[in-house]
């Protein structure tokens, strides 16, 4: 509990702290309605996530757990890119709030680390996990990611997600999901993370009209067991597979309706549905036509 109420109480502080008689009056308005909304809610979120978490589960004495070799880093890939799109996001929203480029760069990140470093140290009191430092790293590595870029100004490798549903899920459905609604989510077989490169920006002084990068992916299947040692005693051969395609950099596309340029932030974080070379230890070098 001393955990939580450091991070409720001593983080909003340090993300939004100002002396008030700096700034104007509508940015103070602002700044205090953004942080009894948003901190209102996140802490009425993780307190409800806390209770169901303890009473569904008990609550232990806080422990350490190892969950690296889990799921063969798709989990860990899955940490860093929430991370970095609660960093854009909160930027998006700090710049509304009178900071400074430097400040929003900063305060992002933080951020980010913020509202997610909690739900490890809920993993650290239940008696079936324990707080993992590779879920804190791929934490810390996702916010990293984006404070790291922020400084110019713009995102040129920028993480995306794409699925597919894999027949795995139908082996173990209570933890690789049932429907495709959970699937998404607990399916890691189905899972592909991208790294989309906008080499346009990099090497073109003036960029193409169509916004097209490059990007290369990860993903895994044949696990229908978190450990590799799990799998290869059901009879599972877990592997690893690497994606090569093109994919779009949707900030780029000019429009002057907000509406689209929320539509765009979204998308901006799903791989489009594009031609890829893959490659696996398995099955070598493959095309694929359209791959999702």
């Amino acid at each position: 509990m001393l955990y939580r109420l450091l991070l409720f109480l001593v983080i909003p502080h340090l993300v939004f702290a100002q002396k008030a008689a700096s700034l104007p009056d509508s940015c103070a308005k602002r700044r205090k309605t953004f942080l009894l909304l948003a901190g209102g809610g996140y802490a009425a979120g993780m307190s409800t996530l806390g209770y169901a978490w303890y009473r569904q589960q008990g609550m232990v004495g806080f422990s350490f757990f190892n969950d690296a070799p889990q799921w063969m880093g798709m989990d860990k890939a899955g940490h860093a890119f929430t991370a970095f799109y609660l960093a854009e996001n909160a930027a998006v929203a700090l710049r509304q709030l009178c900071y400074s480029p430097q400040e929003v760069r900063n305060r992002s990140a933080l951020l980010s680390w913020a509202a997610m470093l909690p739900i490890e140290i809920l993993d650290g009191f239940s008696p079936a996990y324990g707080f993992s430092w590779a879920d804190a790293g791929a934490n810390l590595s996702g916010a990293f990611l984006y404070w790291l870029q922020s400084r110019q100004g713009q995102v040129v490798v920028r993480p995306k997600y794409s699925f597919h549903p894999s027949p795995y899920a139908a082996l173990r459905p209570e933890v690789l999901g049932n429907s495709i609604s959970e699937q998404w989510l607990k399916d890691y077989n189905g899972q592909t993370y991208w790294l989309s490169f906008d080499w346009q920006a990099v090497f073109l002084r003036r960029p193409l009209p169509l916004p097209i990068t490059l990007a290369a992916g990860y993903g895994a299947e044949e696990m229908v067991y978190a450990r590799r040692e799990e799998n290869l005693r059901a009879g599972f051969r877990p592997y690893a597979q690497l994606y090569f395609s093109i994919d779009m950099e949707w900030s780029r596309v000019p429009t002057s309706k907000p509406w689209l340029r929320t539509a765009f932030r979204f998308l901006n974080m799903i791989k489009i549905p594009a031609p890829a070379l893959a490659w696996d230890e398995r099955h070598g070098w493959q095309w694929h036509w359209l791959y999702f």
